[in-house]
């Protein structure tokens, strides 16, 4: 069975939602946590987590897609992590952090569906 097309997807998608806004069908909702923005991490909290992670400056850079120069100068104080290298030295440190957030979007397939429920057999 071939995949419907993009086109196809978004016309039935707004099918669906003006048939909801004329209260024809109910439709499937899901309530998605936003989280807070990510912590700030202090130049010994960067340098600490490296060091408990047992890597060089170099292979933290590379882990976290920097320069070198941008770990050593978060290290050193002369800058800060972006939100963006905030929130990966907070999955980083923190793994059941990302894992539960992870665990929110795998339970839905990729057009909304739950995984969990069984197909129909129609």
């Amino acid at each position: 069975m071939n995949e419907p097309s993009f086109s196809d997807r978004m016309k039935e998608g707004l099918e669906s939602l003006l048939a909801w806004q004329r209260g024809e069908i109910q439709l499937r909702t899901y309530v998605l946590e936003v989280p807070d923005g990510p912590p700030k991490f202090s130049r010994r909290e960067v340098r600490q987590l490296r060091r408990e992670m047992g890597m060089s400056q170099a292979d933290f850079a590379r882990l976290l897609a920097v320069s070198t120069q941008t770990v050593q100068s978060w290290e050193q104080g002369l800058r800060k992590p972006s939100r963006c290298a905030s929130r990966l030295l907070q999955f980083i440190s923190l793994p059941e952090y990302f894992e539960e957030r992870v665990a929110t979007v795998r339970k839905r397939t990729r057009y909304g569906e739950s995984c969990d429920e069984p197909e129909s057999s129609e």
